[in-house]
This record gives structure tokens, sequence and C-alpha cells, in this order.
């Protein structure tokens, strides 16, 4: 059979190989798949609909493998080979990186960032920051706001925009709105630092982020429209002429990031500058009149570099603050019958009780008693207004899937660091137990107190 003009028999002839998204190989080692050596059942994949690249010039280099893109056959020009994905930029002349297979997946920000020509590769790890508990003084220390959004490092080479997330992860797909911004930017070449965030009725909408990480690009490009996202940047690692900052001190590259601002985002309402500044007293005073929704403060030293994927440069300070919770319900371990969590509520102006939140931190030595406990309080609804679902994707404390209601009798302090969403953020931690205070009083109002908007600091 033919394919776009080409006999299947090539694709297996020595010296040539084919990588195709969704292919299936019969000898799994990538070498040989790559030397044109494993056999390919062109028919069948292509009654499947699979795009087809013919590639050759197999290159080893330290990195791995390196291949030269050739041809494309087939319909398009997104080709990716089975379970390791590979996206093709031009139809000719493109480089790319990949691992051995008996290494395990590929580096993604190997090959995403292998066209592009910046003095730091994609897989650059953004600067980590230590937790502390009080805000650090003295000269040596600059003060911004923690931004409550997806940490992301901003990369562009001319045309080649990428965003890459904390982990290592691209974002561009989530985010499109916020890659034609960077592509519509003047400078043409540059790598910042910052962090995406959503703002709705002058808050920032954490959820609204959540809700990007989507399978359907339909949904995306529908929420892109909706609620854009803002990019505030608070660092800059590469120049728009292409030069290396990352080992300078910070107080160097802000001085070039304001520079960078002042030139190329003067208007730009999707691209913001994070503000920043040296006076202990402003820090502190961002905490008072932010309490709620802003995350804290972090600070980072003046005069060190741009400490890649490691603590020690920078350190964050949470705004950590009390509330008294009714327990509505508990979840079971996912292997034992004793309790693993519970499960928080409020009240509203209505007098129903809406689930919040959880807290998970309890002793070993105290989960029979407490299990026993309650048990005997077991009693439907639990939560008479917004219910629990099942435990987050990402939970890792050994939760089950199922919660039980409780009779609201018990009452709960815990520690919390943000509430956005109607929800503590993040899992609180037990402090005590209240039982003088009566559940009635556990109002949501406690946490929703009235305060500036971090989003006015960029005005």
């Amino acid at each position: 059979m033919k394919w776009g003009g080409k006999r299947s028999s090539e694709f297996q002839r020595p010296g040539r190989c084919a990588v195709a998204d969704g292919w299936t190989y019969r000898d799994p080692t990538l070498r040989d798949v790559l030397a044109g050596v494993s056999k390919i059942d062109a028919k069948a994949n292509h009654r499947a609909g699979h795009k087809l690249w013919i590639l050759d010039k197999l290159v080893e280099s330290r990195r791995g493998l390196i291949i030269h893109g050739l041809k494309l056959i087939g319909h398009g020009l997104e080709a990716a080979s089975g379970g390791m994905e590979m996206y093709i930029r031009e139809a000719s002349a493109c480089t790319y990186n990949f691992k051995q297979a008996s290494l395990g997946s590929i580096d993604d920000a190997d090959w995403r960032g292998a066209a592009m020509k910046l003095p730091i590769p994609l897989s650059f790890a953004p600067m980590e920051a230590d937790s502390v508990r009080a805000i650090p003084q003295g000269d040596e220390w600059q003060y911004e706001p923690k931004w409550d959004g997806f940490r992301c490092l901003a990369f562009r080479d001319g045309k080649s925009v990428e965003l890459v997330s904390k982990s290592g992860q691209s974002l561009g797909r989530y985010f499109p709105e916020m890659v034609a911004a960077l592509a519509q930017l003047k400078a043409k070449r540059f790598v910042v630092d910052g962090e995406l965030i959503i703002a709705n009725e002058q808050r920032l909408d954490f959820d609204a982020l959540l809700q990007r990480i989507h399978p359907a690009a339909s949904r995306i490009k529908k929420l892109s429209a909706e609620t854009p996202a803002t990019l505030v940047v608070f660092d800059l690692l590469v120049s728009e002429r292409n030069k290396n900052l990352a080992g300078e001190t910070l107080a160097v590259r802000r001085k070039e990031l304001e520079k960078f601002a002042s030139k190329f985002l003067k208007g730009n309402r999707q691209i913001r500058l994070s503000p920043c500044t040296d006076e202990f007293a402003v820090a502190k005073k961002w905490f008072q009149r932010m309490a709620g929704p802003l995350d804290g403060v972090i600070a980072k030293r003046l005069d060190r570099p741009y400490a890649s994927g490691e603590r020690g440069a920078m350190v964050k300070i949470k705004n950590l603050r009390t509330a008294d919770c009714v327990v509505g319900g508990f979840r079971y371990g996912s292997k034992t019958k004793e309790v693993a969590s519970l499960l928080l509520g409020l009240y509203d102006e209505a007098g129903l009780l809406h689930h919040v939140g959880f807290t998970s931190g309890l002793k070993n030595e105290d989960k029979s008693a407490l299990t026993k406990k309650l048990e005997k309080l077991i009693q439907p609804p639990g939560f008479t207004g917004q219910a629990p679902g099942g435990p987050s994707r990402w939970s890792k404390d050994g939760r089950s899937a199922d919660w039980h209601p409780l009779k609201p009798v018990l009452v709960v302090e815990v520690q919390y660091d943000h509430f956005t969403g109607h929800r503590f953020r993040h899992g609180t931690r037990l402090l005590r137990w209240r039982p003088e205070k009566k559940p009635g009083s556990c109002r949501i109002d406690q946490v929703k107190k009235e305060s500036d908007s971090p989003l006015t600091l960029l005005n």
C-alpha cells in the first residue's frame, strides 16, 4: 500500500525510520526503532488515521539521541512517537533530543525547547522557597506579594513561546491567550519568572485556574475568552538581547526587569510587573491589609544569583490564621476502619452548614478512641448546604472516597493559610477541640472578612 506516495516497505529500509503518534513497534528498544530495525505495521496504523514522519540521520550525544526530521508523510504538522510525544514545529531540519527508552519517558522540556536558541533550556527549574514563620528583616532582603496562582516560567524565542510549570510541564495548551499575549510583545527573546493568575470581580480566583487543566480544547478556548489569565512577572532570567541574567544578583536582575517592563509591558493588562519593596514595614502592612486574599509574602536575598531548583535565596511567609469549625463528617482511612480526616463545616446567614475543607493531622494514639466517638454520632445529613465530594485525585494521605455524616455537635479550632472559593485552599492543622463552643456560632463570616484585594498592588 502507499501513504503519501511512499510505499510502506521504505519505512523499514536501514538508515531510515518512522515515528508517528500512537504507532506500535514490535521491538521496544528505541534505538532499534530509530535505526529502522524494528518493523512497523504501516497498513493497520494508516487505517487508524495516524500521522507519520520519515526520519533519518541518527546522532548520539551525551543528552541521548538527536534526530533530524526530513519529511512529513500524512495530514498536518503534529506528529509523535508512540507513548513519547514529539511536536513538530517545521516541516524540515528539525532537531529533537530523546532519551533511550530503557531510561524511561522522554524529558518533556528537552524536546519542546530543542528549536529554541536561548541560553537556558526549558528544563531550567524555578527557584524554590523555604517556609518561615516571620518576615526576615535586613538590608539584604527584598519583599514581594505571594500570588495565589500557577508558578510559570515563560520562554520566547522569535515565534516560539513556551509556558512551563514549576514541575516542568507545559502550560501553553491550557492558556492560549497568554501564549498569544507573549508572542505579541515587541521583545523577540526573553525568559521571565512569574505567576499565572485569574481575577474575578477584583479577587484572585484559583478555582478558575484549576478549570483550565482540562482535556477538551473547546472548553479551554471558551474559558480563555471568559476568564483570561494574567501573568504577573517578578524576575527576568534572559534579557531581550538574549543575555543570561540567572547568574546575576537579584539587585541587578530586578533593575533589568523594571527596564524590560518599562519598555515592553507599559499599558499591558495581561502581563504585569509584580511590585516589590525593600521596606519591612510595607511588607508587614501587606499582611494586615490583605489578610484574607493574599497568599503571603515572599522575601528574596538581593545579593544572591537565581538559585535554580534550590532553596536558600528565597523564603515564603504565609499568613496563618485560625477558625472554629463544626465537624460535619469524617472519612476512614483507605485501608483501615479508623478515622483519617475530619470534614469541616461553617454556617451561612441562612443557617445552612457548608463543607469548607478538612483536617487530617490526627495523632495515631488518638484515632481508635476518636473513631468510636464519631461512629456514635453518625447521622445524616451532616452538611445541609454544600456537601463534600470524593477526595482530590492528588490526595496522598490515605483517605477513603466515602464520607460519613455526623450530628453537628463537635467543634474544632484549626489553623489555615488561605480561604478562597468558599473553602480552605489547603488542608488545615488541628489545634484543639472546643467543647465549650456552640456549633451555631461557627459562621462563615469569620473567614470571609473584608480586606483589600492584592490586585490593587498592580495599579
